[in-house]
């Protein structure tokens, strides 16, 4: 975590035949998706708390329960 950035890593979801890809959400808006476990959120506020969670999404479209919320504050500059 810096002044503008916060790294999330999280446990992967296996879905037999399926790829996985997972999007990440902070304060409850879509930032991204990847098809890794880890993911860097930039362009924040400094000494700013966000909230962040992920859902899985299959390659058949399905969803998994979000993850539970992480919350993370950035460092002051």
């Amino acid at each position: 975590m810096t002044d503008t950035s916060v790294s999330l890593v999280w446990d992967a979801v296996t879905v037999s035949g399926a790829t996985i890809e997972y999007e990440i959400y902070r304060d409850g808006q879509s930032v991204g998706m990847t098809g890794s476990e880890m993911f860097t959120d930039v362009g924040l506020m400094a000494g700013t708390s966000y909230d962040y969670y992920v859902i899985a999404v299959s390659s058949a479209g399905k969803q998994s329960q979000p993850s539970d919320v992480v919350t993370a504050i950035t460092n002051e500059v």
